[in-house]
């Protein structure tokens, strides 16, 4: 099933750009970080956070995607300078919700010190 048939299904809306709830997140983020399974979809936006490693600290992102979702791709990209992006990440935990959904922390490949600039972004698009 297409993803336009889902965003049908699911929202009575086709537009994946569209955002009819005035919520600030797409069709397509909606249904992609099940937003539209809590109660305050902005709680589904991702969070940039500190991960530790063996005493090493990495940015890391987290955000929530849809289980079952087969269509939707996800990714996440690094850039010291707001300009290049690399998919240079690793994920560190996948962790189940129990909603149809799971909450992915992904770290930059690099280590986060204070002479260094880390900006993580997620990325949605249909396959």
């Amino acid at each position: 099933m297409s993803i336009s048939a889902l965003l049908l299904i699911a929202f009575g809306v086709a537009p994946a750009l569209g955002d009819p709830s005035a919520s600030g997140l797409s069709n397509l983020l909606t249904y992609a970080l099940g937003a539209d399974l809590l109660p305050v979809p902005s709680s589904a936006l991702p969070n940039v956070t500190i991960v530790s490693e063996a005493g090493t600290q990495f940015v890391a992102i987290e955000y929530r995607r849809r289980s079952e979702a087969t269509d939707i791709e996800y990714s996440v990209e690094m850039s010291s300078d707001l300009v290049l992006w690399d998919g240079m990440t690793i994920p560190v935990t996948i962790v189940d919700n129990g909603d149809g959904t799971e909450t992915v922390t992904t770290r930059a490949f690099e280590p986060t010190d204070s002479s260094n600039r880390q900006f993580l972004r997620l990325g949605v698009s249909v396959r």
